[in-house]
């Protein structure tokens, strides 16, 4: 018979709450060199891939993070020297965020350690399992934005 903790460790909920928890851990210590917080990993990422500006609003958005946690977030970055922050010239209610060659230097460190363990969550897997996972995985993240924007 199946007992309750039985599904929770089985749900998909659980599996990618464990993953992600696993993921900072085996990168914690690199976060910790950058002197930068877990919380704040994806805004670094998601401003160094940026080519331009962009306003908090469309990080929140791209992050599905609410505004509040953002400004806090990008706050804290701007103090340390990661982001610098602006107002919008075209829309001064708007605050548009830039990475900062600090932040490119960090986030090189910061993405090798994600993707070292990355790799070790794939360890055995063949080239074709590991796309068919990151295809299924994709269909979720498609499934999980159309699911946040309705």
């Amino acid at each position: 018979m199946e007992t309750k903790t039985d599904k929770h460790q089985t749900s998909f909920g659980y599996r990618f709450a464990m993953l992600h928890r696993l993921q900072m851990a085996l990168c914690r210590k690199e976060i910790l060199n950058q002197g930068i917080q877990a919380s704040q990993l994806p805004f670094i990422v998601s401003l160094v891939r940026e080519e331009k500006p962009v306003t908090q609003d469309y990080l929140s958005g791209c992050l599905a993070i609410d505004k509040g946690t953002t400004a806090r977030a990008i706050c804290q970055l701007e103090k340390n020297g990661y982001v610098i922050r602006r107002s919008n010239p075209e829309n001064r209610r708007q605050n548009l965020v830039t990475a900062t060659e600090k932040a490119h230097a960090a986030a090189d460190k910061l993405l090798a350690a994600l993707t070292r363990a990355g790799d070790i969550f794939v360890r055995g897997f063949t080239d074709e399992e590991k796309k068919l996972v990151l295809d299924l995985m994709d269909r979720m993240l498609l499934n999980a934005r159309e699911a946040h924007l309705n």
